[in-house]
């Protein structure tokens, strides 16, 4: 009975204690991962076109958001908009996709000070013009940035672009 005692105690003390000193990270919410709600970002990248092209529900895509890019009424390029987990809160990522599934250029709009040389002009050449075999970034981001996880969103946009292209690229023919 006495040890039954002491084990009733420790867990009650154990239960209340982690409550105390566990870590808890509230997420933000996604809702806001709409393309539309990005295109003066896209309009700032180092791609240009004259207009979007219409803003699709692809479904089975998930969270990955592609519009196309216009030059001359004839889609010359798509943009993706997906986001990345990063430490607390999700934060959207941006790429610009060529026609043969290379990279033209990424954006991570809402990074802060601390992590401007993400989207630095020396680090992007390490992935622009690289497609889904080739695609890996070597550079340190910080204590919030993963970079492993960048180098898998750059790999998955590229692998749906191409895996899901009957999805995506269905209006590249215009009538």
């Amino acid at each position: 009975m006495k040890n039954f005692n002491r084990l009733f105690l420790f867990v009650i003390f154990f239960s209340f204690s982690l409550n105390t000193y566990s870590y808890r990270v509230k997420e933000s919410p996604t809702d806001r991962f709409k393309i539309e709600n990005f295109k003066d970002e896209i309009k700032k990248m180092n791609f240009n076109f004259d207009e979007f092209g219409k803003i699709k529900d692809y479904g089975i895509l998930g969270y990955y958001n592609f519009i196309p890019l216009k030059n001359n009424n004839k889609i010359s390029a798509y943009a993706c908009l997906t986001h990345l987990k990063v430490y607390d809160r999700h934060e959207p990522f941006i790429v610009i996709i060529s026609l043969n599934g290379k990279i033209i250029d990424y954006s991570i709009p809402e990074v802060k000070k601390k992590h401007l040389p993400l989207n630095s002009e020396s680090v992007k050449k390490m992935v622009i013009g690289q497609d889904k075999n080739n695609v890996k970034m070597d550079t340190v981001a910080g204590s919030t940035y993963h970079v492993p996880a960048i180098n898998a969103e750059l790999q998955n946009i590229l692998n749906i672009f191409d895996y899901k292209k009957e999805i995506i690229r269905k209006d590249e023919i215009i009538n």
